[in-house]
């Protein structure tokens, strides 16, 4: 009976009819009738409460003619965007400025026709219970009696003990309406029914602390007058979990040897292919740059130059210029021609071609040039220095020159390949997230979408963070830049600075091999939205860079374990496949189905990940308000993510879903996050359903990204949300929204450009981690 009470929605709506306003306290023998005129007339001071169902509110209409009193925000109203108080943030407290519509919520304060959303609800007075029967139903002797015993006849659970377990609702809306006025009710929150010692009597307050809700471990502290119980998640333990191979040693010894024997067999045609004319001398084909002498190494010195220049000189904002020569033969001829290039940086620029019968005039008119550009002379060119006002020469490193891009990596050829997809479905998801062919082209696309052409497997992480140091220096250079530009007679300061933006790209191009800086057909970095780009793409090549080092490692270890095995040790992550049968798994699957009713679910995993848990227990798990949200990603940045978790991107830019600045992004409604997605080689999708630790909320309609340091999570309000009467706490503490969604109605005074579903922005990584993956298409 307890269970039905607390539990059944329907039978909950039987007993405490909504049409009535007004009762004695709960355990009164005799409910109090009150005549129509009586209800009138109080109906100003208290509320009607009422559950709702969730399968009625899709076909009748949740709020016409009924509504719900299970909400699993707290009690008492707070601040828009504020904390109540309770040690976690409260989602739905913006109740004056975010109202639910009253047609969907069914909450209607009574006193003021105002529709109450989330938690902020009013304190009802002490001698009146708000609960009124519609039956005539005495419930004095169903609330106090024990509702289950044990084989020696002793209490077991009250009726509150169901109010924890088996429905993680956190009611504390109906517990605070029981108790009201029920000095009987709230005794037996904390207290054994004999009053005895007896130590094996688990109170409902240590049922609510068990059970790691928060919200109801809150309200019984509250109702007791006592400090509530302080919620101890559990510390999940993954040190079984390191891996037993070195993956960063097995991917220097294969790119070494691999590097290495192409460098090898390419050097004669390496060499051929820096005696090739410019395209543009026109000579290509038909011509060879002519060799001045063989260097101190042996490699030979060709007459063919490129120098650049900072000049402020030229032009209100300044030149990076460019300045080529080469000294061309004609093949099986006589015919010598001097070709020169000049231009701003980035640009085409000019060139002219001068013809010379012999090689000694070809060679005195390059060296004239080339003393006059440089202030150096040309036989002394491996000893150049760099001179005032003067172009500097460029070097190129010859480690550039090998063609990274065409590593050799196939998985399937290595002798210890057995594939066990189709017996396996783990296995099979690491195969796919781990397609070679998949990455290269990913990788491939997201350095040439935007301004950088960088091959798969051609840089380092610790040369891709190098450059955002670089880029952030920059930065700088660029504000002070501007800001000379506004003064007058600045011209020197300003030469040095434009110098220290030119050295600043030079150092950037080295340590990231993009195609076309040879030939000076590069973007300038000169400006903030060119640094936004750029930073943005060093973030898709940093999870490319870990997919590139573990598939790598698998390669040069296929000849003693499976590649795929080995991808998946690598990974420090435990994952196992969910029971499609199971309570976790219908869930999911409804927490999908409230916002996308097509998606084909093919398999949902659980995974635990080392790094990421291992943040997580350092510094989320004592953060309060714990929900289950959505992270939509590409299915090539997941080796990267399982690896080393979710990471706050180092860009604060909004080229790719961060319009509300620095954070990672989640989402409570799934086909939000389904956009966000991208297919693996197979055309699987896979999102991340992960814990996070909201903490401290604020709260804002729309913002153009700017950053508030004092909240821990940052949400973005929306105009669906899911139904907050269905949030469910789960068995571990986390809370999941399993309500439709509902619309919400603000008010008409302030007029935002609302974001469709709302989004939280995470500040800190460590307030999450990973707890399952939804593989979809």
């Amino acid at each position: 009976m307890h269970a039905c009470v607390i539990n059944s929605e329907p039978i909950v709506r039987l007993l405490f009819g909504h049409d009535c306003s007004i009762s004695s306290p709960i355990l009164s023998t005799n409910p109090t009738v009150t005549t129509e005129k009586e209800k009138v007339v109080r109906q100003k001071n208290v509320r009607t409460l009422f559950l709702t169902n969730q399968s009625s509110s899709s076909s009748s209409g949740i709020g016409e003619d009924e509504g719900s009193t299970r909400n699993s925000a707290n009690e008492d109203a707070s601040d828009p965007g504020e904390d109540d108080g309770d040690g976690e943030a409260d989602e739905t407290s913006e109740a004056e400025n975010a109202n639910v519509d009253v047609a969907d919520s069914g909450l209607i304060d009574a006193r003021s026709s105002k529709t109450v959303v989330g938690d902020e609800r009013e304190h009802f007075s002490p001698e009146i219970s708000p609960i009124c029967l519609r039956s005539k139903l005495d419930l004095s002797k169903t609330l106090l009696q024990p509702a289950s015993r044990n084989q020696n006849k002793k209490v077991v659970k009250n009726f509150l003990h169901f109010m924890i377990s088996p429905c993680g609702w956190e009611n504390t809306m109906l517990l605070k309406a029981i108790c009201s006025g029920t000095p009987q009710v709230i005794a037996m929150i904390n207290k054994s029914p004999d009053r005895s010692s007896d130590r094996t009597y688990m109170t409902p307050m240590i049922a609510a602390k068990n059970a790691n809700q928060e919200k109801m471990c809150q309200k019984m502290g509250e109702l007791c007058g006592i400090r509530p119980l302080k919620i101890e998640r559990a510390i999940r333990k993954v040190d079984s979990l390191r891996s037993c191979y070195d993956f960063d040693s097995d991917y220097q010894k294969f790119i070494e040897k691999d590097v290495a024997a192409r460098r090898e067999a390419n050097r004669e045609r390496q060499n051929k292919e820096k005696r090739l004319p410019h395209s543009l001398s026109g000579y290509r084909n038909t011509g060879e740059i002519c060799e001045f002498k063989k260097s101190s190494t042996g490699e030979s010195i060709l007459f063919k130059v490129l120098m650049t220049k900072t000049d402020v000189c030229v032009g209100r904002y300044g030149f990076h210029n460019y300045y080529r020569m080469e000294l061309i033969q004609r093949k099986n001829g006589n015919l010598f021609i001097l070709f020169t290039h000049w231009g701003r940086i980035g640009d085409k620029g000019q060139y002219q071609k001068t013809p010379f019968s012999s090689r000694e005039e070809g060679i005195k008119e390059f060296c004239s040039i080339f003393r006059s550009k440089s202030g150096n002379e040309f036989d002394d060119v491996e000893n150049f220095i760099a001179k005032p006002q003067k172009y500097h020469l460029f070097t190129n490193e010859s480690d550039r020159m090998y063609g990274l891009s065409g590593l050799n990596i196939d998985l399937k050829a290595a002798a210890k390949y057995v594939d066990q997809s189709k017996t396996d479905p783990i296995y099979a998801m690491v195969k796919d997230i781990s397609d070679i062919d998949h990455l290269r082209r990913r990788g491939y696309y997201a350095s040439t979408s935007g301004c950088m052409n960088v091959p798969f497997g051609s840089v380092s992480r610790r040369n891709l963070l190098d450059a955002l140091e670089i880029l952030k220096k920059i930065r700088v250079l660029v504000q002070e830049k501007n800001e000379l530009l506004q003064r007058t007679g600045a011209n020197a300061d300003l030469m040095q600075v434009l110098q220290k933006i030119w050295d600043a790209n030079n150092e950037f191009y080295k340590l990231v091999p993009v195609e076309g800086f040879e030939t000076m057909s590069i973007t300038l970095i000169e400006d903030e939205y060119t640094i936004d780009r750029y930073t943005e793409e060093i973030d898709s090549l940093m999870n490319m860079e870990v997919a590139g080092r573990i598939v790598m490692g698998a390669a040069e270890q296929g000849s003693t374990v499976d590649p795929i095995l080995y991808i998946r040790d690598v990974l420090e992550t435990e994952i196992t496949l969910v029971d499609s049968e199971s309570l976790i798994s219908q869930q999911i699957l409804q927490y999908i189905a409230n916002s996308d009713e097509y998606v084909k679910v093919h398999a949902i995993f659980s995974v635990t990940s080392f790094a990421s848990e291992t943040s997580f227990n350092r510094k989320g798990r004592n953060v309060s308000n714990h929900r289950y949200l959505w992270h939509g990603t590409m299915a090539s940045n997941l080796l990267s993510i399982l690896k080393l978790g979710l990471t706050i991107s180092p860009r604060n830019v909004r080229l790719t879903g961060e319009a509300f600045g620095k954070g990672i992004y989640f989402a409570d409604v799934f086909a939000k996050s389904k956009n966000y997605c991208s297919a693996s080689a197979s055309n699987i999708n896979y999102m991340l359903l992960c814990e996070v630790a909201l903490g401290k909320m604020l709260f804002s309609r729309y913002d153009s990204g700017s950053v508030v340091p004092d909240c821990d999570t940052f949400k973005v309000m929306g105009m669906k949300i899911p139904n907050p009467n269905y949030d469910i706490t789960l068995d571990d503490g986390v809370v999941m929204p399993l309500g439709r969604l509902i619309d919400v109605k603000y008010p008409s005074e302030r007029k935002y450009n609302l974001s469709h579903n709302a989004e939280y922005v995470v500040r800190d990584s460590s307030h999450v981690t990973l707890r399952y993956i939804v593989a979809y298409s």
